[in-house]
């Protein structure tokens, strides 16, 4: 479960995959030898990192954490009231989510306004969404910590109030990055709390549940498409939604690939791609829509601009000052790992913030996102500050 190892199955799983299931997409040999070798760079920095600072076990133990209940149900009402003041910024109110028809039109107002407008969600919002995402950490880490502790539904709380916003801006990504930030707390978690440093979490259970979990994801994503389209009836379109759907999660390969191939080299952003939150609250440089403005043909005539951490790396820091940038990256996992090894709440937080990085790598830098950077902050915040260690 070392996040670089978890880095090189996830990057051969999407690999064999876009290639079985998307033969059609661009595909280049360069490209991916240079993700390919990126890889291998991670992975140097872990076995250094892991030579720097052993992950020996200490002596087990128990993790309290500071009232998880109620930070899960209070995640719901800041949810909703998230998704109440989006709706009134546009001038809808709450009666617009009672009918389908209604719901369709309000997202495809806010879809158009996202894209054409650069609608942004009020700040009030933007902030209640960030203890949201905190929530969703919190509940990963207490599932795993101390399963018993609450309702089952209840740890999944935070997943729910964030399909409210998402429904109505018809954004996958807000519960892609929920589910993020607690599957990694969970993983985390786990690791943290497992006596021995062979755990993984591969489970029969734990693999049924992912599946079940994968085709709700499916059909969830594949209903939001169609309140992005302002379809309500018109299920005939179901092809045409699928063929857009599918350039997402296997689009990024093909996307990086045309982009590496065309020989672009910018002058590095020196960190704009991997926080641009930070650069845009700061007034460095404004974020721009969808981050990417350009798109490429992803082969089959379909366009995309998806290209994946790698080039968000490579634009901040040249292709030379990515491969010591994800060197760096090896190294820090390491210390996450050993510090949890040793019981260290520190490398549990530490670990819980760098695996949704990993799982979202196909796609940008998860820590693009100002939200995400405090979500992960607070998370640390809490750890170090309410919860204490018995045992």
């Amino acid at each position: 479960m070392h996040p670089v190892t978890v880095l090189a199955i996830f990057w051969s799983a999407l690999s064999v995959a876009t290639v079985v299931l998307a033969p059609e997409y661009h595909f280049s040999a360069a490209s991916y030898l240079a993700i390919v070798l990126l890889q291998i760079s991670a992975l140097i920095g872990g076995v250094l990192g892991l030579s720097i600072l052993a992950p020996r076990a200490k002596t087990q133990k128990e993790v309290v954490l500071w009232h998880p209940r109620a930070i899960s149900w209070v995640s719901i009402a800041f949810g909703f009231s998230a998704a109440a003041l989006i709706l009134w910024s546009k001038g809808n109110s709450i009666s617009s989510l009672i009918s389908f028809s209604q719901l369709a039109d309000v997202s495809r107002d806010l879809s158009v306004a996202r894209y054409e407008d650069d609608y942004r969600m009020p700040l009030l919002a933007r902030i209640l969404q960030m203890f949201v995402f905190f929530s969703a950490m919190v509940c990963g880490s207490q599932f795993a910590l101390n399963p018993s502790s609450m309702r089952k539904y209840e740890f999944f709380l935070p997943i729910a109030a964030l399909a409210f916003i998402s429904v109505l801006l018809t954004t996958r990504a807000t519960i892609i990055f929920g589910l993020l930030f607690w599957i990694g707390a969970w993983l985390a978690s786990a690791f943290f709390k497992a006596s021995s440093a062979d755990w993984h979490p591969l489970s029969t259970r734990v693999v049924i549940n992912s599946l079940l979990a994968a085709c709700v994801a499916a059909i969830s994503f594949i209903w939001l498409q169609f309140l992005r389209g302002g379809i309500t009836d018109d299920f005939s379109r179901l092809p045409e939604v699928m063929a857009h759907l599918k350039k997402w999660p296997l689009g990024s390969l093909a996307g990086f690939s045309a982009w590496f191939d065309s020989g672009e080299t910018p002058s590095p952003a020196l960190g704009y791609y991997s926080f641009t939150g930070i650069f845009d609250t700061l007034g460095i440089r404004e974020r721009e829509t969808g981050l990417y403005t350009n798109f490429v043909d992803l082969g089959d005539g379909s366009q995309g601009n998806i290209f994946t951490v790698f080039r968000a790396l490579i634009d901040d820091f040249s292709l030379g000052g990515a491969f010591l940038a994800i060197f760096l990256f090896g190294i820090a996992s390491s210390l996450a790992i050993s510090l949890c090894r040793r019981k260290s709440l520190g490398g549990l937080a530490m670990l819980a913030i760098i695996y949704p990085y990993v799982m979202f790598s196909s796609f940008t830098s998860f820590y693009s996102f100002l939200g995400h950077i405090v979500a992960a902050a607070a998370f640390t915040f809490y750890l170090s500050v309410f919860c204490k260690k018995k045992g």
